[in-house]
C-alpha cells in the first residue's frame, strides 16, 4: 500500500511539472494564440509553441534566429551574460584586425607605391614610348595574370593582349607576349588566316572574321584613365605597329583589344583623337562653371581675401619698422645721465691700466723664455 501511494505521489508531481501552468509565465504563442508559449526567439523575442509555429514566424519576420550582438540594451537590464557576450565580442575584433594584418594579400589596402624592379622598369620604358601603365594591388587577378614584362638587353616591351572577338558570341584569345614592334595585322594573322598553322583554340568560331579579313574590320582598345571610360574606344590602325598604336594611351596592366563589324561598332562610342577628349573636358568644365557660378565666385572671393591678408600684413610690418625708427631717434635725442659719469670713466681707465699690466707682464714672459 505504501508503495502504491508513493506511486501516485509521483505520478501527480510528474504530471504538476509538465503541465501547461509552468509555461504560464511567457504567455501564450504569438503565432497561433491557442497553446502557451515554450521557445523565445533570441532576435526577434517572438514567442512560440512549438516548432511549426517557429517556423511560420521566420518566413513572416525574415527571422534568421541568430541574436543581434551590437543590439543597444540599458545598463539597467544588462546581466552578467551581456557583459560576457560583449567582451567576447571585442575579443573577435581584434582577432579579426591583427589576421588582416598578418594576411599578405589582404592587408594591401591602398596603391603600393614601392614598385618592384621589373615593373618599375616597364612603367619608366613605357613612359619613354608615351604610354603610361597603372598597376593594380597585388592580390587582384589582372595583376596576377599580366605577363607583360621589358627586355632590359634588347630594350623591347612584350606586352600581354588580350583579344575579344565581339561577333563570335564574344569569344576571348589571349596573347601572352606580343613584340611591340610587330604589326597589328600580323599579330592577327593566325586568327583571320586559315592557312596559317598557328595553334589556335577553337578557330572554327572565327569562320566570320576569316572570310572578312583584318582590313574589314575595326579594331578597337578599352580606353582607361578618362571620363565616361568604360564604355569608351579608341580605334587602333592595324598598319601601325603595337609600339605606335598605344603611343599617348592609359593602360590598365594590359591592353584589352575589341575587335568587331563596322555596322556594330556604330554602337561603340570611340574617340577619334586625343584633341576630341582635351576638347570635352573644357566643355564639361565650362557646364560645371555655368551650373555652379556659386563654387567659382566663392574661390574667386577666397583668392581676394588671401590677397588682401597678404596686403594688410605687409602694411603692418611697414608700420612696425617705422615705430621702431622713431623710437631709436627718441632715444638718441634724450640727453644722457651724468650722475655716475665720474665712476664710470675711473672705471674706464683701472682696466685700461690693468689691461696694459697684463700685456706688459706677457711680454716679460715671452722674453724670459726666448
Amino acid at each position: 500500500m505504501k508503495r502504491q501511494l508513493k506511486m501516485e505521489s509521483d505520478t501527480d508531481s510528474t504530471e504538476s511539472f509538465a503541465s501547461p501552468s509552468s509555461f504560464a509565465r511567457l504567455g501564450k504563442c504569438e503565432v497561433c494564440d491557442y497553446e502557451n508559449a515554450k521557445y523565445t526567439c533570441p532576435k526577434c523575442e517572438v514567442k512560440t509553441c512549438c516548432i511549426k509555429c517557429l517556423n511560420i514566424h521566420k518566413k513572416e519576420l525574415n527571422c534568421d534566429g541568430i541574436r543581434d550582438r551590437t543590439k543597444f540594451i540599458p545598463l539597467k537590464k544588462m546581466t552578467k551574460m551581456d557583459f560576457m557576450s560583449d567582451y567576447y565580442f571585442l575579443e573577435e575584433c581584434t582577432r579579426f584586425v591583427e589576421d588582416r594584418k598578418t594576411d599578405k594579400i589582404k592587408r594591401y589596402t591602398r596603391y603600393n607605391k614601392t614598385l618592384p624592379p621589373h615593373l618599375f622598369k616597364l612603367r619608366n620604358a613605357a613612359l619613354e614610348r608615351k604610354t603610361t601603365i597603372r598597376f593594380l594591388l597585388p592580390n587582384f587577378t589582372r595583376h596576377t595574370s599580366n605577363t607583360t614584362y621589358y627586355d632590359w638587353s634588347k630594350k623591347v616591351i612584350y606586352w600581354r593582349v588580350e583579344w575579344i572577338f565581339v561577333n563570335a558570341n564574344s569569344s576571348k584569345y589571349v596573347d601572352e607576349r606580343c613584340c611591340e614592334d610587330i604589326k597589328l595585322h600580323e599579330l592577327l594573322d593566325k586568327y583571320f588566316n586559315v592557312e596559317n598553322h598557328e595553334e589556335v583554340p577553337m578557330k572554327k568560331s572565327l569562320e566570320v572574321y576569316q572570310s572578312r579579313g583584318v582590313g574589314n574590320v575595326k579594331i578597337l582598345l578599352k580606353a582607361e584613365g578618362i571620363k565616361r571610360c568604360r564604355k569608351r574606344y579608341y580605334e587602333l590602325d592595324c598598319k601601325k605597329t603595337l609600339r605606335e598604336n598605344l603611343a599617348g594611351k592609359i593602360l590598365v596592366e594590359y591592353p584589352i583589344v575589341h575587335i568587331c563589324y563596322d555596322a556594330v561598332a556604330e554602337e561603340y562610342d570611340v574617340i577619334d583623337s586625343d584633341e576630341d577628349v582635351i576638347a570635352e573636358s573644357k566643355k564639361y568644365q565650362q557646364t560645371l562653371d555655368e551650373l555652379y557660378p556659386s563654387k567659382h565666385a566663392s574661390a574667386e572671393r577666397l583668392k581676394a581675401k588671401e590677397g588682401t591678408k597678404s596686403e594688410a600684413d605687409a602694411d603692418e610690418k611697414r608700420r612696425k619698422r617705422a615705430e621702431r625708427k622713431k623710437r631709436q631717434a627718441e632715444r638718441e635725442k634724450q640727453p644722457k645721465n651724468l650722475l655716475f659719469t665720474e665712476d664710470k670713466s675711473d672705471d674706464d681707465t683701472s682696466s685700461d691700466s690693468e689691461a696694459s699690466n697684463e700685456t706688459e707682464e706677457e711680454v716679460e714672459l715671452s722674453s724670459t723664455k726666448a
